[in-house]
């Protein structure tokens, strides 16, 4: 059985394998089962936790965003990338474009790949308006995604003034080519 107190101890490897092994016993089960253990983890077993959480712990993987730690704050973003829904797009954004802040090429890499409920939907809204920053990171996931449905927004956006908008435009949609 889960031992919720090994989890909580200091040595790191025990609470490595004490995640490893709820990871292991409890499946798609093992999220209800650490999230609750969370807040009394280290940074490192933290960063883990956070490798092995499933969507129904976004909430509290975007609250991690913010972790003073550097570790934890990659390990969070990553797991946006890899569970994360609409909730995510705009967190994820935000550590993109947050000047001097480490972590910007892992919040790129997940805007690319974050496909949970809605997120699709919010990097078209997100690429529509704001900070040019943002949009242009928009843009550049739903190229990467190949997003058919975007491709009316990116021809849209082809024509506007603002250069850098312009040009993650027509790289969009070379990179889409003939997938619309």
């Amino acid at each position: 059985a889960f031992r919720a107190d090994a989890s909580a101890r200091p040595a790191p490897r025990l609470q490595f394998a004490a995640i490893a092994a709820a990871a292991t016993a409890f499946g798609p089960g093992a999220t209800a089962k650490l999230m609750p253990l969370y807040p009394k983890l280290g940074p490192s077993a933290k960063a883990m936790v956070l490798g092995v959480v499933d969507a129904s712990a976004e909430p509290q993987i975007i609250e991690a965003v913010a972790d003073a730690n550097e570790g934890v704050r990659r390990a969070a973003i990553d797991a946006l990338g890899r569970v994360g829904g609409a909730a995510s797009v705009p967190v994820l954004l935000q550590a993109f474009t947050a000047e001097g802040k480490p972590g910007k090429s892992n919040a790129e890499a997940a805007l690319a790949k974050i496909s949970g409920q809605g997120a699709a939907a919010a990097l078209e809204e997100n690429a529509a308006t704001g900070d040019s920053k943002a949009r242009v990171a928009c843009i550049n996931a739903l190229a990467a995604r190949k997003y058919a449905p975007a491709v009316p927004a990116l021809l849209k956006y082809a024509t506007e003034t603002d250069s850098s908008i312009r040009k993650a435009s027509f790289n969009a949609l070379g990179q889409m080519g003939g997938e619309a």
